[in-house]
């Protein structure tokens, strides 16, 4: 299973270069998602195109990050509210709090 795994890693750094792309070896993490037991070592948690990924998908994580951060978005927006205008409020929420709640959501 690993050499498999493997060689699609370096089926798709080859891809990549071929492409011009350049692959962050640093940014680059591992998660395998199966049906079946594996004993490979797996990250807890993987973020991928900014949603907080784990293996059962259970989106736990995303949904921590995400609360964390609306957290301080309302907090924001409650010292805004008495000292900005309805508009500004509601540009302010939609960059800080609706952007987070719709960001990967499939209509």
């Amino acid at each position: 299973m690993l050499s498999q795994a493997n060689c699609s890693l370096s089926m798709a750094k080859q891809w990549s270069e071929w492409n011009e792309l350049t692959i962050n070896e640093t940014k680059t993490e591992n998660m395998v998602l199966s049906l079946k037991h594996l004993d490979l070592p797996n990250p807890d948690c993987v973020k991928f195109l900014g949603v907080y990924l784990d293996p059962k998908l259970s989106f736990d994580s995303h949904i921590n990050y995400i609360s964390a951060k609306l957290n301080t978005n309302i907090f924001v927006l409650r010292k805004l509210a008495n000292n900005v205008s309805q508009t500004v409020l509601l540009t302010s929420y939609h960059a800080l709090c609706h952007s987070l709640l719709s960001y990967a959501i499939l209509s």
